[in-house]
């Protein structure tokens, strides 16, 4: 997967209204890209 559609991901999970950040950071520790995942998130939010 490249980052362009990482970033795509994370901008449309920003963007919904039901989006729930516990599950986003606890899948994204499970797959070691939790630095990533909070780095885009706090820009994003």
């Amino acid at each position: 997967m490249n980052e362009e559609t990482v970033v795509a991901a994370i901008k449309n999970y920003a963007a919904k209204p039901d989006k729930n950040l516990f599950s986003l950071y606890e899948y994204a520790t499970k797959f070691s890209v939790l630095s990533a995942v909070k780095r885009y998130m706090e820009v994003l939010l």
